[in-house]
């Protein structure tokens, strides 16, 4: 089953959704068509199943009783934007950036695996962090946001892909926004 994923995968990205095919997707993964909608119903499904196999390796917050929120909130941004900016992750979100409209299903599995792997487990950590849990999932998401603004910015406006040096000044600077607010003059 991890090779029809991956072959699936390297489809969708490769060609888009719109014209992924099932009898494709069977022979690039040797198995034959029937097998492979006896595992999914149909591409919707399959499609489904390569986002949340992607968003189950996103990383997730590290609690670390040595060292202070600010720092784990550091790691995971940049652990995040590296992973997010590069291979099947970034192909996957242009793929739904091209073909979203006319595919809800595709924005509809994306939303899935980033409610699931993405604001969850952060919401979750800011809670162990000592956040109102009535607040955790909304600052999750507003820290998500902040931490991938200059993925979201290559990928919708075809600004250059932050390098390693921006991504590490990006979660250093999101993270001291996100606990203590804008720096003033």
């Amino acid at each position: 089953m991890a090779d029809v994923l991956a072959a699936a995968s390297e489809e969708f990205v490769l060609n888009g959704y719109r014209a992924a095919t099932m009898d494709v997707i069977a022979q690039r993964a040797d198995v034959s068509k029937r097998t492979l909608y006896c595992w999914y119903a149909d591409k919707s499904a399959l499609f489904l199943a390569c986002i949340l196999k992607g968003a189950s390796l996103l990383p997730r917050p590290r609690p670390d009783p040595e060292r202070d929120l600010a720092h784990g909130l550091r790691a995971y941004a940049r652990d995040l934007m590296r992973e997010l900016s590069s291979g099947d992750s970034y192909g996957f979100a242009q793929l739904v950036a091209r073909e979203g409209r006319d595919f809800p299903e595709l924005v509809e599995a994306t939303r899935r695996g980033h409610d699931l792997y993405l604001m969850q487990p952060l919401a979750e950590y800011l809670v162990q962090n000592n956040f109102a849990p009535t607040v955790a999932k909304q600052a999750a998401d507003l820290f998500i946001a902040m931490a991938l603004a200059d993925v979201n910015r290559a990928l919708l406006h075809g600004h250059p892909m932050p390098t390693r040096a921006g991504i590490n000044v990006q979660a250093r600077f999101v993270t001291q926004v996100f606990l203590a607010g804008c720096p003033r003059d």
